[in-house]
């Protein structure tokens, strides 16, 4: 979804930093680290404006550097009409990014398979068989809705399904202790609902025989023996229920006011009964069938013989909304969870129908918003939530509190045990800057213990609120609190959206008393509510967008905010030029440190036309007051680029990523924080932070993308570290002591909030060189020939383009050969990337001509090799060799995979140079490639004497014999990558191959290549 939210007013505090300067003539320029660090370095004008980045978020040893500036600005243009000096500074810091962990999910485990999760609801069902609690999720978002766990480990989920599958919308479960029944419908296809069976014993599907397929439109699961299944609107299931001992499965409809009656065996209907809305459905342990119909109706049903149902032999009174029933494990008791203002369990005896007992706080959560665990929030103003009620066998019991995403867990007496909580996707989520240890998701409040620093699922922190039962249709159910602030008056205020003709922002008081208070107050959608009690508003006139601060005066008899009609205009810049990517409402956050304006553009596209990619700066950094940029950064990628994760100073808008990209903007005194969320890169999400100075410089970046871990479409689902989906609302607080911590919502990978920690601040430091213009820079002699050198930016690659030719010389469907695939510099690293997929019987090339040598004691190929993203060993249908030939075309080196042995699903492929091997790595078919071989990595591979040697990421450097002996070493001709269809149809066996920064040298230094980092 699109960050519109503008975040809170944060006054300025300077952090100490050591300031140096010197002068340089020519672009040249020294400084020296006396530790190693993350180092930034950029060129300012004197009165501090950046005009160029040099480099951003590079380590560097401890010691001293002479490094330079050619004189031109971020686009490679030269500076026009430049000024007489310049300023570089310097930006070294070792500060640290710590992912503490998880809030608001009870799970053992913070990562991992055994985690809790579900994209929407905790739990929609749960039942009990062979000791295990079976119970389901709903929405997936591309998980396994149906799990189980172990009764003596309930926070430790045991998955039915591969994480990597998507088994539908499962609402309902049911058991006879020797099946499970799972109710499920396909979210992108509602119509059609279906029941499918797991054993208790080995959980595989239970094939019926009366049982028909079904493929899921989004996630393409195919369930072979679906029963009870319908493609009729309004067919989704609304109840769900088996007998014990009898033959019968029971499958409510609703909606369309049916009952189905199903041979549990075999699945094959044998009756369908109408009722009026009928849902909620049990059986005791005599196999009656208890059903709740029209509105508030609960009754009993003798099941003949025929599965026909007798009248109603017993009704239950005293119930306002009966949203779920069930029947204790020795039939004596039936329990109903009321909704409406009950919101309590009410047991009634199974014979009498007499009420014996309710449990939990009249009214729930509609009386206040104070989190305990004898109360339970089943539905709300809004309209229904799922809830159950589920017996354990030793008598204790579950049930379901969807309101505050949690099961609880009582023993039969009623005593709280435990409880499995996961929040699921939060959109919303903010920290109160005058209390940090009150944080919010969605309408919850949690209390966080910050010295707990490795967050659990126990400690650290506690629900202690929700405040939403009584928030209805009125307000956005999607966008729901915002970060709610403690004022002056000690009273905390928040903004709901109210929809309308215009949406507003209503201001909303959240009371000591513990109920949320709707004010009437309303605001401009865009206005921000800022830690002091000022709004922070944006707006667009005349081509600029203008920030506008408005202090708060007073408050009225009400305790209602008033502020002052008189606002500051904060900053006014362009909306949209040709450098800086034109905020635009919808795709720009903006803060206020104090003294600086920070501008955010969210999206890839100009204007939000997909059909422009982005190609201004993406942050903009302006003094308080002014109407120009002090300083930008981000400037886009581009629409093909498919590498990795770019560094800092960059906003990826390739690798497929949609309109939602950005995410949220923080400052903190000089600290500025970008967030990108990455909706479907590349297939996926991602969950990255740049860190900036607010001279526009980078600290740091922390975080990771769901390729990184394996995680995304067809691959796991598992919780990980660092990885959230759809972080929309980054907030960043800092405690007592100096440190930043970043809190994030999740839409579903961890079912939680995340915590990072920010520490070692106090070791950034600045230093800063005077520069004169550099009029007569230039590079100095090169020691080798840049075999990228005149390759064109993000293009199909020509034949005979500066030494490159290609064979055969245009693209075509399965032969696709172009540049700047993995690179997104214009003025330097342009890739190479040849895309080899042919059907039939064929010889591709793509070579580089090395030209006319005859060294005399060595030379060498380096750069950096990715073996891309389809499988890369070689196999009796395609092959693919990375060469370098002489001038006689004979091949002095060769470098390709090969597999080397096969264990379905395992397979062991090796990376060989010349028949000897360099490693052999251990790889999955669901896999397909290596995580080393898949991105670009350096390499070096020369000759040196007649002996070669390869080093390629971090291994061992590999020595062997040229691949042909009758070739002569001395005169190198020809680097090439060949592929090879040997007639077999090729469409799953496809290879690419990608170089970047490729150098050849010539009689450079007999010290063989040294170890590199990978």
């Amino acid at each position: 979804m699109k960050n519109q939210s503008i975040k809170k007013l944060i006054f300025h505090v300077i952090i100490s930093f050591i300031v140096t300067t010197a002068t340089a003539q020519d672009g040249k320029f020294s400084f020296t680290l006396s530790l190693s660090a993350r180092t930034s370095a950029g060129v300012f004008k004197n009165d501090s404006i950046l005009v160029r980045t040099l480099w951003n978020d590079e380590r560097l040893a401890a010691g001293n550097y002479t490094k330079s500036w050619d004189g031109k600005d971020d686009y490679g243009n030269s500076i026009n009409k430049p000024d007489a000096s310049y300023k570089v500074k310097v930006l070294s810091n070792n500060v640290q990014y710590i992912w503490q962990g998880t809030v608001g999910n009870s799970s053992d485990k913070m990562t991992g398979p055994t985690k809790h999760k579900a994209a929407y609801d905790n739990m929609k069902g749960l039942v009990f068989a062979g000791g295990f609690g079976y119970f389901c999720t709903g929405y997936g978002e591309g998980n396994p809705s149906v799990c189980k766990f172990n009764i003596s480990t309930p926070n430790q989920k045991a998955n039915i399904y591969s994480s990597a599958t998507t088994t539908g919308d499962v609402n309902y479960v049911a058991t006879d202790g020797a099946r499970v029944y799972w109710g499920c419908y396909d979210s992108f296809s509602s119509n059609n609902s279906w029941v499918f069976g797991t054993n208790v014993s080995d959980d595989a599907e239970v094939p019926f025989s009366s049982g028909s397929s079904y493929t899921l439109v989004i996630g393409y699961k195919t369930y072979y023996n679906a029963i009870s299944k319908l493609n009729q609107a309004n067919s989704q299931i609304s109840g769900l229920t088996v007998q014990k001992n009898g033959n019968y499965l029971f499958v409510a409809r609703k909606d369309l006011g049916q009952l189905q009656v199903i041979n549990k065996v075999t699945g094959a209907l044998v009756q369908t009964l109408n009722y009026t809305l009928p849902r909620n459905l049990c059986v005791d342990a005599g196999d009656n069938l208890w059903m709740v119909t029209g509105s508030n109706t609960v009754g009993k049903y003798t099941v003949n013989a025929n599965g026909s149902l007798s009248g109603v032999t017993l009704t239950l009174s005293g119930l306002l909304d009966p949203l779920s029933i069930q029947v204790n494990n020795d039939g004596s008791i039936v329990s109903v969870n009321d909704g409406g203002t009950s919101q309590q369990v009410k047991f009634f005896n199974n014979s009498t129908g007499v009420i014996t007992g309710v449990f939990g706080v009249a009214g729930g959560y509609f009386t206040d918003a104070t989190v305990t665990d004898n109360k339970f929030y089943f539905n709300d103003v809004r309209g229904n939530r799922y809830t159950f009620l589920a017996y354990q066998p030793d008598g204790s019991f579950w049930i379901n509190d969807p309101g505050n995403f949690r099961t609880q867990h009582y023993n039969a007496a009623g005593s709280f045990i435990n409880r499995i909580m996961s929040i699921g996707a939060v959109y919303s989520m903010g920290v109160d800057k005058g209390n940090i240890s009150r944080v919010f998701a969605e309408y919850l409040e949690f209390s966080i213990d910050y010295s707990v620093q490795a967050l659990s699922g126990s400690s650290g922190w506690s629900l202690v609120k929700n405040w939403g039962a009584n928030v209805s249709a009125a307000y956005d159910n999607f966008v729901k609190l915002k970060p709610p602030v403690t004022l002056s008056n000690g009273r905390t205020y928040s903004f709901l959206n109210k929809l309308g003709t215009y949406p507003y922002k209503e201001v909303v008081e959240l009371t000591s008393t513990g109920s949320l208070r709707f004010t009437g107050v309303l605001l401009s959608n865009i206005a921000v509510l800022c830690s002091d009690g000022s709004l922070q508003d944006y707006s667009e006139a005349g081509g600029a967008s203008i920030i506008k601060r408005f202090p708060l005066s007073s408050f009225d008899g009400l305790g209602n905010p008033i502020w002052s009609s008189a606002g500051e205009t904060l900053a006014t810049v362009p909306a949209h030029d040709a450098t800086f990517g034109g905020p635009g409402v919808l795709q720009t956050a903006q803060v206020f440190s104090g003294t600086k304006v920070v501008f955010y553009n969210t999206s890839p596209f100009e204007n939000d036309n997909p059909s422009q990619s982005a190609i201004g700066y993406h942050v903009g950094i302006a003094s308080r007051g002014q109407s120009s940029f002090l300083a930008q950064t981000e400037l886009p990628t581009h629409r093909n680029y498919g590498g990795n994760f770019p560094k800092p100073g960059r906003f990826d808008i390739g690798n497929d990523v949609n309109f939602f990209a950005g995410g949220n903007i923080n400052i903190i005194d000089r600290n500025i924080i970008t967030s990108y969320h990455g909706e479907f890169w590349k297939a996926s999400q991602a969950n990255k932070y740049n860190h900036y100075y607010d001279n526009g410089l980078a600290i740091g970046q922390f975080g990771t993308t769901g390729p990184e871990v394996g995680y995304g479409i067809g691959k796991s689902s598992d919780p990980v570290a660092e990885f959230a989906g759809n972080v929309l609302n980054p907030i960043l607080v800092k405690d007592f002591n100096g440190d930043l911590y970043l809190w994030t919502g999740d839409e579903g990978v961890h079912a939680a909030l995340h915590r990072w920690k920010i520490t070692g601040l106090n070791t950034i430091a600045e230093q800063t060189i005077t520069l004169s213009y550099p009029s007569s820079y230039a590079l100095g002699n090169l020691d080798y020939t840049d075999l990228m050198e005149g390759l064109p930016f993000d293009a199909v690659l020509v034949n005979n383009t500066i030494g490159w030719t290609r064979s055969p010389t245009s693209d075509g469907t399965n032969w696709k050969i172009k540049t700047s695939n993995l690179t997104y510099e214009r003025a330097k690293d342009i890739d190479v990337f040849a895309d080899f997929n042919e059907q039939t019987a064929t010889v591709n090339t793509l070579n580089r001509d090395l030209g006319i040598n005859n060294v005399s004691n060595s030379w060498k190929v380096s750069g950096e090799i990715c073996w891309g993203i389809s499988a890369a060993y070689n196999d009796i249908a395609v092959s693919l060799y990375f060469e370098i030939l002489d001038e006689a075309g004979k091949v002095l080196t060769t470098i390709y995979q090969e597999k080397t042995g096969n264990s379905y699903p395992l397979y062991t492929s090796s990376m060989k140079l010349n028949n000897s091997i360099l490693f052999s790595n251990i790889q999955n078919y669901s896999t397909v490639l290596d995580s080393v071989i898949s991105k670009l990595r350096p390499f070096t591979i020369s000759i040196i004497n007649g002996v070669v040697s390869f080093k390629y990421s971090n291994y061992p450097i590999l020595t062997t014999s040229i691949s042909d002996p009758s070739g002569n070493w001395r005169k190198p001709k020809t680097l090439r990558a060949r592929f090879q269809n040997s007639g077999f149809p090729a469409s799953a066996y496809g290879r690419t191959i990608d170089f970047s920064n490729l150098k050849f040298y010539k009689d450079f230094s007999l010290t063989p290549p040294t170890n590199q980092a990978p």
